[in-house]
């Protein structure tokens, strides 16, 4: 009698402790579940932020940034100007009746640099 109550008892206690082992099991997948979904969040925030950063299409100087840093702007709107130095060019600008004024080397007072 004895031995049956122990065959008995032995069977319930593998039974929870596989009921346990499966009960762990599927606490764990849904714990992988979860940081699953958290990787694939951050993945999406990242590639956000890196598609809210604004990069010149040439190396150069920064001549004009007319926004403020924070404002809203739609697609397609210029948010700076970038020169590359060494395609500028300057633009004299001299009255008709001055041109004897100036001699070679002397600056005269109106000179702007444009892009090429």
């Amino acid at each position: 009698m004895k031995e049956d109550q122990l065959a008995i008892r032995l069977q319930l206690e593998s039974e929870r402790t596989k009921i346990s082992e499966e009960s762990a099991k599927s606490r764990l997948l849904a714990s992988q579940s979860q940081v699953d979904q958290a990787k694939a969040t951050y993945g999406l925030r990242m590639s956000q932020s890196q598609s809210l950063r604004v990069r010149a299409g040439i190396t150069g100087v920064l001549q004009l940034v007319p926004i403020e840093e924070g404002q809203n702007v739609a697609i397609g709107t210029n948010v700076a100007r970038v020169a590359d130095p060494k395609k500028l060019k300057a633009e004299i600008k001299i009255a008709e009746t001055q041109p004897r004024t100036f001699s070679s080397g002397r600056r005269p007072p109106s000179i702007r640099a444009m892009a090429l």
